[in-house]
Formats: C-alpha cells, sequence, structure tokens
C-alpha cells in the first residue's frame, strides 16, 4: 500500500511484522494489562476497578475513614479561616494564629471537634463517591464505546463518572456535613452549642426541621461534583499517563506522585465551593421562618463574600485546604491502591 502524497509509504508485509508502529495505543495498553496480569503487582485496569464491584464501596469508605482521621485537626482550622471575617464572630490572621488562639482558649480537644460525624460522613460519603466511580464509568463506556475497544478509558468518561458518583452522594450524606460544620465552628463566638454527635443530630432536626440537615445541599453538592471529578479523574488520568509511560519503576512512587499532584488540583478548584459551603452551613438561623439570617442562598454567599472581603476571600483557608487536602488525598489512595494489591493477589492464590 503506498500514498504518494503524503509521502508515507508501508508495505502490508511490514505493517504484519511491526504492528507497534501502526496501533501503538491499543498496543501498548494490551501489553501493560497483560504484564500486570502476569506480575500481579498491580489490577489489569489502570483505574480503580476492583474484582468485586462491592469491594470498591469498602475500599473507599475505609480509606476516606482513616484519610478523615488523620486530617481533622487541619480540617478544623480550614473551616474556622474560611468563618473569618464572615461575620459568625472569628478572626485569625493566618493558620497559625488561628492554631494558637483555639488551642488558648477552647483547648486542644477543640482540634479534634466534629471528628465522630466526619467519621461517619467518611465512612458513608467516602465509599458511595468511591465505590459509584467504576460502575458509572463503565456503564458510561457501554453507552458511549470508544473507537478502539482495547484503549484506556477517555478523560470525559472519568469526569462525567466523578461527578455524578461525587454530587449523588453528598446529597444523600449532607446531614453528616452539616453536624460535622456545626461541632467544628462551634466555640467562644458561635452561636451553635452541642453536647457532641447525636445532640447536634437530634437538635438540628427538632429545632430546624428536616430540611435543617440538608442544609447547604446545593453548594455541597456542586462542590463534591467538583472535588470527586477532580480527585478520582485527574488521579485515574495521572496514574494512566505514568503507567503507560513508564514514569516511575515502582507503583508506590507513581500512586503517590499521582495522588499528591490530585491533592493540589483539588484544593484549588474546589476552595470556592468550600467556602461558600461552610458559609451558609454554619451561618445563624432565624427560629422563626427557619432561614438563615446572613445568605439567601449559594450565589448570595459567594457575591457578599466578594463584595465585603474581596475575591480572593473565596479561598480563605486555601493553605490549610491543601495541606489537608494533600495528606488526605495521598492518604486516600495510597490504602485504596494496597487493598486493591491486597484483594488481587488473595484472588490469585485462591485461584492456585
Amino acid at each position: 500500500v503506498s500514498t504518494q502524497s503524503t509521502g508515507f509509504s508501508l508495505s502490508l508485509e511490514s505493517a504484519n511484522q511491526h504492528p507497534n508502529q501502526i496501533r501503538p495505543n491499543r498496543t501498548e495498553y494490551h501489553r501493560k494489562k497483560e504484564n500486570d496480569e502476569e506480575s500481579g503487582e498491580q489490577e489489569k485496569d489502570l483505574g480503580l476497578k476492583t474484582k468485586k464491584a462491592w469491594y470498591g464501596f469498602l475500599f473507599g469508605g475505609i480509606a476516606s475513614v482513616l484519610a478523615e482521621t488523620v486530617t481533622i485537626p487541619i480540617d478544623v482550622l480550614k473551616v474556622r479561616l474560611q468563618l473569618s471575617g464572615s461575620g459568625v464572630g472569628y478572626h485569625y490572621d493566618g493558620i497559625l494564629d488561628a492554631f494558637r488562639k483555639i488551642v488558648r482558649h477552647e483547648g486542644y480537644k477543640a482540634l479534634f471537634r466534629g471528628l465522630s460525624p466526619a467519621i461517619i460522613r467518611q465512612a458513608t460519603y467516602g465509599s458511595l463517591s468511591v465505590g459509584f466511580y467504576e460502575p458509572i464509568k463503565q456503564f458510561l463506556g457501554r453507552i458511549d464505546p470508544p473507537h478502539n475497544p482495547d484503549s484506556p478509558p477517555p478523560l470525559y468518561h472519568k469526569v462525567l463518572s466523578g461527578a455524578l458518583s461525587g454530587s449523588v452522594s453528598a446529597a444523600l450524606c449532607n446531614p453528616t456535613d452539616v453536624v460535622k460544620i456545626r461541632l467544628q465552628s462551634q466555640g467562644k463566638h458561635s452561636t451553635y452549642h452541642y453536647n457532641g454527635t447525636f445532640d447536634a443530630f437530634s437538635r438540628i432536626a427538632k429545632e430546624e426541621g428536616f430540611k435543617g440537615l440538608f442544609r447547604g445541599t446545593s453548594p455541597n453538592s456542586q462542590r463534591a461534583a467538583i472535588v470527586n471529578c477532580v480527585e478520582l479523574a485527574s488521579y485515574d488520568h495521572v496514574k494512566q499517563i505514568f503507567v503507560l509511560h513508564q514514569v516511575f519503576s515502582s507503583p508506590l512512587a507513581t500512586h503517590f506522585i499521582s495522588s499528591l499532584i490530585t491533592g493540589f488540583m483539588s484544593a484549588f478548584v474546589s476552595s470556592p465551593t468550600d467556602v461558600i459551603k461552610t458559609r451558609i452551613m454554619s451561618q445563624p438561623i432565624d427560629p422563626k421562618t427557619g432561614k438563615g439570617l446572613l445568605y439567601s442562598s449559594f450565589i448570595d454567599c459567594g457575591r457578599k463574600s466578594i463584595e465585603n472581603e474581596g475575591f480572593f476571600s473565596l479561598w480563605k483557608g486555601f493553605w490549610p485546604n491543601f495541606m489537608r487536602k494533600g495528606p488526605h488525598v495521598i492518604i486516600t489512595f495510597l490504602t485504596i491502591e494496597q487493598l486493591r494489591k491486597l484483594s488481587h493477589r488473595f484472588q490469585s492464590e485462591q485461584k492456585k
């Protein structure tokens, strides 16, 4: 076969002898899957697929709970900084000032405030958001199959999967997020005073009604869609690039660098919605109407924050957010990958 107009020529014999030159994407991905299957070091799939679908929910829950427990003090600092200047009563001049004032006035235990609902949230939201990701991605692959069946899933499949799994999971688990933020924002100047997780759940439901537990669902779901999209899709895609191009010889290095990049991207993109969500959920409530006294909606909160504090107020608490997101994402994905590896080996040994 010859094409003189483009100056490109190729014989059928050479095409048969050198298929890698014709379809590099297909053979590279196919060869990588075969090597992984033989070595047992990784799953054949480059994403987060597990041998059994329910493993994804289990692994996501375990990893999320572990990551949340380790990073909860940074999360408390982030929430307090996001509320600084919003009218709630907190005024901090940075993360070190926030840490010093919280410890001085409230004690070290205040840094772990909201841990119980945070664990409940991660056991549910973390499990669902990770567990739904691969099934949704596979479903998109069936209704919109790639041109080359042996190619990795396209990026937009990963983006849609992450956004859908995140938004649905956040909406279902919104009550745990409300309670966590209320407890974390509770302090010397706060309008809320709860005696623990279950007291917060019961009093919010009693005093504010069922709607109180789902206050801020819209910004929470929007934020979760963005965060989950960035975290899962970015990690999946960055890891895919590193693996296919053999950037790192160690799977652990691949997972660590992929999750570190993902953590920074997630913190930067999610900060505005995270600030707005925090302010809406923690604002004082009119006891007669049950409506917020400071903000009427997601857009209203964003507009007032920018008008009163400037555009970059939407990135308040960014560094503590990244200091939390970085370790949180790294711990989450490293744990998931190790659990996938263990399950893969366990399944392989059972077949022998």
